[in-house]
């Protein structure tokens, strides 16, 4: 007797979701024992022939009712039929190494097609980068110039030792550069001098007792030394008589040297090579109104043709502030000349020596 379908022990072994079925090997080989019988016949029987037909159909029913009931066919993927028992426990391969690239390609690409920008954004995208560099790069080059043009005028502003660099303003008002050079002559002058020192605070201690006198007085440094001078005369001999009249002072010639005078407009070069010839002019005519109460009108009328190169229109326009500082006290010197008289009072002459020392003063720190 055969035996029954649910009676049989059957395996089934899931591999990727997909069941394997898995059958003892005991009935696999009762089966076989039964099919040789099948394929066995008798040549000289016909009924024998025809119970082997009746045999054999009835043993393909009850082995198509076995294998419908426990055989699960494999995928049309799977391994030929001659391979069919290796396959029923082979588990799924692993990938080759020919298959992985063409996996790995097609994840690539529909990494990159979803990774991939429209060509609107894209270029969007490179013009906003282009024209931000483009306007980067122009508001440097503005900054740049600007700085540049401000530390070139910073330059230009600075003063030398012996002079500033300026400009100024010309008759109709427009900046002149200062690029001239000036010729500063010597001045040979006679004064009544009150002392010399060394330290400039003692020298200013001197100063305040002639100041709190009402007398006249400057403080002029040269070769590091600091002369106290109290007025200035056109001769030795008349500063001989003046030392007579003050107490404690010494007539002597003194000699202003002269030098060059860099980065000074036109005007400015004009009132420094003509302040020593308008100073020889005045002090002149002070000299003659302090020791011989006489006023010559000829040398009134070459200051008043002198003084025109220093009028207070011109040299307030002046930035050099030393000469315009020396051209201003020989204006005011030459103004209080030209309303001299005769009889002028002490306190008027006094008045012109402060503006003639003061002058001296600026000359020399030029």
């Amino acid at each position: 007797m055969s035996e029954k379908p649910e009676n049989r022990k059957t395996i089934t072994i899931k591999i990727n979701g997909k069941d394997r079925p898995f059958q003892n090997k005991d009935t696999d080989e009762a089966v076989e024992r039964k099919q040789p019988s099948v394929f066995h016949k008798d040549q000289n029987n016909e009924n024998k022939e025809k119970d082997y037909f009746r045999e054999e159909s009835a043993a393909g029913q009850e082995t198509e009712v076995e294998e419908s009931f426990d055989w699960i066919l494999p995928e049309p993927e799977e391994a030929p039929a001659k391979n069919k028992e290796k396959s029923l426990f082979a588990f799924q391969s692993p990938l080759t190494k020919k298959d992985k690239p063409a996996l790995l390609k097609n994840s690539k690409a529909k990494e990159g097609k979803k990774k991939s920008l429209p060509k609107g954004i894209v270029a969007s995208i490179f013009f906003a980068v282009f024209f931000a560099v483009i306007l980067g790069t122009s508001f440097g080059f503005i900054l740049l110039n600007m700085v540049s043009s401000d530390q070139s005028a910073a330059t230009n502003g600075n003063i030398t030792a012996s002079a500033n660099n300026s400009s100024d303003t010309s008759k109709g008002g427009q900046a002149t550069a200062a690029t001239e050079i000036a010729t500063k002559a010597d001045i040979t002058t006679y004064v009544l001098q009150k002392g010399v020192f060394s330290n400039e605070e003692r020298a200013k201690i001197e100063q305040k007792k002639l100041t709190d006198a009402g007398k006249t007085s400057q403080i002029i440094s040269i070769d590091e030394k600091q002369f106290l001078l109290i007025g200035v005369v056109s001769n030795l001999e008349n500063a001989k008589a003046w030392q007579k009249q003050v107490k404690d002072t010494y007539a002597k010639e003194m000699v202003f040297n002269g030098n060059e005078i860099e980065n000074v407009s036109k005007e400015e070069k004009g009132v420094i090579e003509a302040s020593s010839a308008i100073y020889y002019s005045i002090l002149q005519i002070v000299t003659s109104v302090q020791f011989d109460k006489s006023i010559s009108t000829e040398e009134k009328s070459k200051l008043e043709k002198a003084l025109a190169i220093v009028e207070e229109k011109k040299i307030s326009n002046f930035s050099n502030e030393k000469v315009q500082k020396m051209a201003t006290h020989l204006a005011m010197g030459g103004e209080l000349t030209m309303k001299l008289t005769k009889n002028s009072s002490e306190k008027e002459i006094e008045a012109i020596q402060q503006q003639l020392l003061n002058y001296l003063a600026a000359y020399v720190a030029l």
